[in-house]
């Protein structure tokens, strides 16, 4: 393989404007020196696009699609990269100089193996940036045994955001890329999927992305769809973390899923009741309860949902 192997990095977006110069600018700039940057705008009807085509150039590859989501337009990026590892980055978030160099340094004392992958630490990027807590750093180590970080997300609680990854290409390949059913939490499902194929997950130090969460990202949506979705891949995380790790990922499925079930409650009962027959089906003995709603609570609820599907 070569010295440096290359990485393609995949932005997709999606009426990003305010961001999408500074996401690419922080690619561009990296130190690392075999890149190939694939951004796909999908559809966007601000300026997004005309700011993306500013860089256009050999190393810097614009496709415009018609607006078929993130998922999507991952997946349009996959098709064309011909990097050996793949970075994904959403348009509003942006990486540290060194990240790519400092993770491709640390695969290379493994030569570059198809089946490892490495992730790194994160910082929240709003007007400065920001550390994360005490909680969201106890993932920031090396799992022998990947699969369960998924078991520490939910019991901790805590996350890495897409950005922190390097993932082979062949690995992407042999999962079957992004689920394009999905929406809220397709990043999850994905990096689960990944996980239970990975022979192990290594956390570089000093090696940092920065993470925007803004008002109209998916993590904050809460439509009927964003709900179904949530739950949907949830239940595809859940049938993993039981196959690879059995009984003692059972806590943290119960976990997992009452969070979710409990943040959209009282709304969407049909998207409820398939977690919670998922529940009981499997585990029977759990007792699953909603917080209690106070009186103003229950009069917003019975306005809203003449707006909402049950």
């Amino acid at each position: 393989m070569n010295t440096f192997p290359k990485v393609s990095v995949i932005i997709p977006v999606y009426n990003a404007s305010k961001y999408i110069d500074k996401c690419i600018s922080s690619v561009v700039n990296q130190s690392y020196p075999n890149i190939e940057i694939i951004v796909i705008d999908d559809g966007s009807t601000d300026s997004s696009l005309d700011i993306a085509n500013k860089y256009k150039s050999n190393t810097v590859k614009i496709i415009s699609q018609t607006n078929k989501g993130a998922a999507a337009a991952r997946n349009a990026g996959l098709q064309i990269a011909t990097g050996e590892y793949i970075q994904f980055l959403d348009a509003d978030d942006i990486l540290e100089k060194q990240k790519i160099e400092i993770q491709i340094g640390v695969l290379q004392k493994y030569n570059y193996p198809s089946n490892v992958v490495a992730s790194c630490g994160w910082k929240h990027l709003k007007d400065t940036v920001y550390e994360v807590n005490d909680n969201q750093k106890k993932v920031w180590h090396t799992y022998q045994k990947p699969i369960e970080i998924l078991k520490d997300f939910a019991t901790v609680p805590c996350c890495l955001p897409p950005s922190v990854y390097l993932t082979p290409l062949k690995l992407i390949h042999e999962i079957g890329g992004w689920n394009e059913k999905l929406s809220k939490n397709d990043d999850g499902e994905f990096f689960a999927r990944i996980l239970e194929k990975t022979e192990k997950l290594i956390f570089c130090p000093n090696s940092y992305s920065f993470y925007r969460s803004t008002p109209n990202s998916y993590s904050k949506q809460t439509s009927s769809k964003a709900a179904l979705s949530q739950i949907q891949s949830q239940l595809i995380m859940a049938d993993i973390m039981e196959k690879e790790l059995g009984e003692p990922a059972h806590d943290a499925i119960c976990k997992m899923l009452t969070s979710s079930l409990c943040s959209i409650y009282p709304y969407y009962r049909k998207t409820r009741k398939i977690g919670e027959a998922y529940l009981k089906q499997h585990y029977p003995n759990y007792d699953m309860k909603y917080p209690s709603l106070n009186y103003k609570e229950w009069i917003y609820y019975m306005l809203k949902r003449f707006h909402l599907h049950a």
